[in-house]
């Protein structure tokens, strides 16, 4: 996980992965359009994603998701 900021200057945590599967990208467009949606106050809200993969779409490589950034370590440290 990486730390990045907007450029309205709001921090974020950058999630990148590596698909094992390939998964079609319209069917992970909708799956991660889901997540975005669902909002607790106990979760971490998904700002947004950027999808690598094959230009006409038919598969991804990686996957790029952006969430808000919660400072004050992580949960580990908190159960610990």
């Amino acid at each position: 996980v990486y730390k990045g900021r907007l450029e309205n200057g709001t921090y974020v945590a950058v999630r990148c992965f590596t698909l094992i599967k390939k998964y079609q990208i319209r069917n992970l467009k909708l799956r991660l359009d889901l997540l975005a949606k669902l909002r607790h106050p106990h979760l971490v809200w998904l700002l947004g994603h950027c999808i690598d993969g094959a230009p006409d779409e038919s598969y991804v490589n990686r996957v790029f998701l952006v969430y808000e950034y919660i400072p004050n370590g992580n949960l580990q440290a908190h159960i610990s």
